[in-house]
């Protein structure tokens, strides 16, 4: 899907995509966390710096081979609800996960995961 911003008020783009990823991740969130108590709730999802949200929980892939990586990705995005996957390129594993959200649109959208990635020299 691709989804337009814009801004109708008096500031600029960057504010309204700020608020556009604000609101997205909030949704997002609190779908995969409904079942939880407000307790819960207060320790699993932050603020960043910038004043996004951010879920404290996710899933790292370091050492996964990559069909064990892919099996791990599909079950914490999909089964889980996890919303925050931690990769590199020297894991060799990152490509499952673009497939991954490729096929299961209907279930996660690339919008409603951060993808945290390390480029190695």
């Amino acid at each position: 899907a691709v989804h337009i911003v814009s801004s109708d008020r008096a500031d600029n783009i960057y504010s309204a995509f700020r608020r556009y990823w604000t609101q997205r991740k909030l949704q997002s969130f609190e779908s995969v966390t409904s079942n939880l108590s407000a307790q819960q709730r207060k320790k699993l999802l932050t603020q960043t710096n910038n004043g996004l949200p951010f879920m404290m929980l996710g899933l790292g892939t370091g050492g996964l081979r990559p069909k064990k990586a892919e099996k791990a990705q599909r079950i914490g995005l999909i089964d889980v609800g996890y919303r925050l996957i931690d990769g590199a390129e020297a894991y060799e594993n990152e490509a499952s996960l673009g497939e991954i959200l490729a096929q299961e649109q209907a279930v996660v959208e690339r919008d409603d995961v951060y993808v945290i990635s390390k480029v190695w020299p």
